[in-house]
């Protein structure tokens, strides 16, 4: 009589017998329960795998904590020399809050996108290096706390701030000539030792789109343009525990240094809850989003102004936060943004404003915490707007955009043209003697050593160098280059009026 069911597995017999898999799987349960049971009430066990957690714990700190050194540039490559090869990361650590390029090596940057290591004098691929605020022991974990007390209290969002705003800036190093970069670096060079606050400057061009590994890259935008979020979320990481982030474009002046806008503005919340346009169409003039009407400013994250288009991203402060800030900046950098035909369309220089208009259109969480405030404030132009009232530039504005700036947006670049208007326009600021000082110091050749059995020998200090640049910048000056009301003149009136801050570059030649 056969079974009723086929035979499919087993012996000859027709039964089906205990297969070896399932003699495994029981064995195995077996011994997971043992060792549960020897967790749960074995000391010895419960000991022996506290101490193998600790151990790794312990290793792997210490690795996250000095294995980054051990991509320095001492790392030797395959010729020997201690170059780092091209595609490894390096870092290094800086203890002061002021992070920038070495401008005597600009030339060989262009050429070969490499760094000297001031340490040692290795190479380093400057695309693959970062560098990063480690500050010392002795340290103030915050600049100038007195100043700030009253918003530690209130908000807590500068405590242990270190510190507790960063300007960044992104150098365009193939387009503009050496000398217009060392202008500009030592504008915000100036303005950030004024104030206590940090500096991150880097190169543009060590975060563009690599077109070799990125071959949809779209070559009707321009990759620094998408380079300079990436660059700002780069400064965020830089200095981790910073609070404020104050992106200011290149083709930016700052015109009243003595305006704090830390201390004045954005850490001062009565005053910045004044300046918030509240319930105003993101795009002028009828749009059909508005911002908000009561957005708290102790809450607000992101603050920035507006132009014709929608929101303006050449100058914006940015909370240094996981939740917002650094989100915001990740979001900005998806490879999408840049492919995307509808911020393409808003021409060269403003798909990045596109993305950001669209963006806190269709984001209610982002809006939220957006402020939108006067462009007088953080960027004003030459010129009123159309659309906008007031954000023409006016005398004791805090920073001036250039007119060639805004034509280089709609693709007319006269690259000695904004050099020259950058340095009319220094020229005419109410103070600029902390510029010229820096600008000096940073221009200045590095004094050889003196040969000894020379008593009578002087050395040269950059002090020196810094006073004796003081006072071509001081006549240039008085010689004033802007109208009252901000206008821009000829080219030809700029070159002239300009001849005085050009004495800087005549007695301290960088290009």
């Amino acid at each position: 009589m056969h079974s009723a069911l086929p035979v499919t597995q087993g012996d000859n017999s027709g039964y089906y017998g205990s297969s070896s898999s399932s003699k495994t799987k029981s064995k195995f349960k077996q011994m997971v329960n043992r060792v549960k049971i020897a967790l749960l009430y074995n000391s010895k066990v419960q000991y022996l795998l506290g101490g193998v957690l600790l151990t790794i714990f312990f290793l792997n700190f210490f690795l996250t904590s000095t294995g980054s050194t051990l991509a320095l540039s001492g790392t030797t490559n395959k010729k020997g020399n201690g170059d780092a090869p091209a595609d490894e990361f390096t870092i290094s650590y800086v203890s002061e809050p002021y992070i920038y390029p070495d401008l005597s090596q600009i030339d060989e940057y262009r050429k070969t996108r490499t760094i000297k290591d001031p340490k040692d004098g290795h190479k380093l691929d400057s695309t693959q290096h970062r560098i990063l605020y480690k500050p010392s022991k002795s340290a103030a974990k915050l600049f100038n706390a007195p100043k700030y007390f009253d918003n530690i209290l209130k908000t807590g969002e500068l405590k242990d701030a270190n510190p507790p705003l960063v300007l960044v800036l992104g150098l365009d190093a193939d387009r503009y000539s050496k000398d217009y970069l060392a202008n500009v670096l030592a504008d915000r060079l100036a303005y950030a030792k004024k104030h206590n606050y940090g500096l991150y400057a880097r190169y543009l061009n060590d975060f563009a789109p690599d077109e070799k590994k990125d071959t949809e890259i779209e070559i009707e935008l321009d990759p620094l343009e998408w380079a300079k979020t990436s660059l700002m979320r780069e400064a965020m990481a830089a200095f981790d525990k910073a609070a404020w982030m104050w992106w200011l474009e290149q083709d930016a002046v700052i015109m009243n240094a003595e305006f704090d806008i830390g201390a004045d503005f954005v850490f001062n919340k009565a005053e910045l809850s004044k300046q918030i346009i509240r319930d105003a169409p993101i795009i002028p003039p009828e749009s059909i989003i508005h911002t908000y009407k009561h957005v708290p400013a102790d809450q607000v994250k992101f603050i920035t102004t507006q132009n014709d288009a929608g929101v303006s991203m050449s100058s914006y402060l940015v909370r240094n936060d996981a939740i917002y800030g650094r989100m915001l900046m990740d979001y900005l950098r998806d490879p999408l943004h840049r492919k995307y035909p509808g911020f393409r369309s808003a021409g060269s220089g403003q798909a990045v404003d596109a993305a950001v208009t669209h963006l806190v259109q269709w984001h209610p969480a982002i809006l939220s915490r957006m402020a939108l405030v006067p462009a007088t404030i953080l960027g004003a132009q030459p010129d009123e707007s159309k659309l906008l009232k007031g954000s023409g530039y006016k005398k004791d504005a805090f920073v001036y955009r250039l007119k060639s700036s805004l034509l280089d947006n709609r693709g007319v670049r006269d690259n000695d043209y904004i050099a020259d208007e950058w340095k009319s326009v220094k020229a005419a600021a109410p103070s600029n003697e902390g510029h010229a000082a820096v600008l000096a110091a940073l221009v200045a050749a590095k004094p050889k050593p003196a040969k000894p059995g020379k008593p009578g020998a002087k050395p040269v200090a950059a002090e020196a160098a810094a006073a004796a640049a003081a006072k071509p910048v001081a006549a240039g000056a008085a010689a004033g280059a802007i109208p009252e009301v901000g206008a821009i003149p000829e080219v030809g009136a700029i070159k002239a009026a300009g001849a005085g801050a050009a004495g800087v570059a005549a007695a301290n030649p960088v290009a």
